[in-house]
């Protein structure tokens, strides 16, 4: 499934959840990054998976804290009806963006669920695969 900002494909051999943000999302607006997270709740909650790897190194839209918050009552309920055991998260090259990730799961804070961020891709594959 993938759309202008972000891929999302789940390989079931594996139960993982890939999500590729894409540079698009530089110009993206506040709706658009909506409909993409509403489209992320709907692949979690159809195929049920047990690890999440999230690539933003190429995710230029900053999370604001109205936007941290609409994701917790929104799209975090959803998806949390599902156990997911990890997720990963490939940090993005924007120092904002970074920081806004972090904060936007400490709020979630996913009970039950170890996330684990990293700088390289090829060892959060590692990781969520385990």
């Amino acid at each position: 499934m993938e759309s202008k900002f972000l891929n999302l494909t789940y390989k079931a051999e594996q139960h993982v959840l890939y999500c590729v943000w894409f540079p698009e999302t530089l110009t993206a607006k506040w709706e658009q990054i909506q409909v993409e997270m509403f489209r992320y709740a709907e692949v979690v909650l159809k195929h049920k998976p047990k690890s999440i790897l999230i690539d933003e190194r190429k995710m230029f839209y900053p999370w604001a804290i109205e936007n941290q918050t609409w994701v917790t009552e929104n799209i975090t309920p959803k998806t949390m009806e599902v156990q997911i055991k990890r997720i990963a998260v490939v940090m993005s090259e924007d120092i904002i963006v970074q920081l806004s990730t972090d904060q936007l799961f400490e709020e979630i804070n996913p009970r039950g669920t170890s996330i684990k961020y990293f700088d390289n891709y090829d060892e959060a594959e590692v990781w969520v695969q385990k």
